[in-house]
């Protein structure tokens, strides 16, 4: 688990963008350089995705998958990505999904349907401070 004493957990911007080919591609910038780490892709969307980032190291890139639900791919500090997993939960999203952290917890905020509900609805999908603390940033 991880034990929230890493003084900088993340010391970078993530930026997640949809290209011209549905691709979604994720690149990290450090903190006080001007460089961007090449783009990788982590999905496939015809929106823009969101990302949430968790004190721990840990966050998602999330976005409208190919079937019109939910996507997302877990990050790590130190630009891993592992687990794209599909939300079956919310089988239908209208709009893209805004993932957003409370403290190491994932949430999305959707507005779509799902178990008799409609509207504007929030999702916990996991908590990252379960987790092993991540390896520090490569550049």
């Amino acid at each position: 688990m991880n034990d929230g004493n890493d003084p900088a957990p993340w010391n970078q911007v993530v930026l997640a963008f949809t290209g011209t080919d549905n691709t979604v591609y994720l690149a990290r910038q450090r903190y006080g350089f001007a460089g961007w780490t090449t783009p990788r892709n982590v999905g496939w969307s015809r929106y823009a995705p969101s990302v949430a980032l968790s004190g721990t190291g840990y966050g998602a890139v999330t976005f409208v998958d190919v079937d019109n639900g939910i996507g997302s791919t877990r990050i790590l500090r130190n630009g891993d990505s592992s687990e794209y997993y599909e939300e079956n939960a919310y089988a239908w999203t209208g709009s893209p999904p805004l993932a957003v952290t409370n403290g190491n917890a994932l949430y999305y905020v959707i507005n779509g349907a799902a178990g008799g509900l409609s509207g504007a609805l929030w999702k916990f999908v996991t908590d990252f401070g379960t987790l092993p603390t991540p390896p520090a940033p490569q550049w």
